[in-house]
């Protein structure tokens, strides 16, 4: 199995009195997406199943991944809003398909977080992913504390490169 992880694009800076989960993406936000989700869908071809976080930003980031991968099936994970914990995340990857490639779409740290306990066992974030950046990770042997390998890691201006 592979594992894209794609952080959200760029959104509205937080307004005091207004939820953090509401803030949207900003308009060079969209238009940002829009540009990776192509480039995605170059690097990698097929994704049999996009999971997202709630957050309004992270649902509308998805929205432009969906949009180069059409009929591809999106599910909500509450495991992927900020500060929530990753071993339930992890658990749920460890049960699905060994082929094909799996797309997360979420929030730093966490993701960062994911994605370094995957390759080295690590619960320090060892990678950055940029607002609209992402990581490619391959599991030859299950999912699991140090069992992937990292095939990239790409700023947006480089994946948008890709189209």
């Amino acid at each position: 199995m592979n594992l894209l992880i794609v952080r959200h694009g760029e959104a509205e800076n937080k307004d005091p009195g207004f939820s953090d989960a509401d803030r949207a993406l900003t308009k060079k936000g969209r238009k940002e997406m829009k540009e990776v989700a192509a480039g995605l869908k170059e690097l990698v071809p097929s994704l049999f199943l996009l999971a997202r976080s709630p957050l309004v930003r992270a649902v509308e980031t998805a929205e432009f991944i969906l949009e180069e991968y059409p009929g591809l099936k999106s599910i909500e994970r509450t495991e992927l809003i900020p500060g929530e914990s990753l071993e339930s995340l992890v658990n749920w990857l460890a049960k699905q398909e060994a082929d094909g490639t799996i797309a997360l779409v979420g929030h730093e740290p966490s993701l960062s977080v994911l994605a370094s306990w995957l390759l080295c066992g690590s619960s320090h974030s060892i990678i950055t992913l940029k607002k609209a950046g992402g990581c490619l990770i391959e599991f030859e042997d299950g999912v699991g504390k140090g069992t992937g390998a990292l095939l990239w890691l790409m700023t947006p201006e480089q994946i948008c490169r890709m189209e």
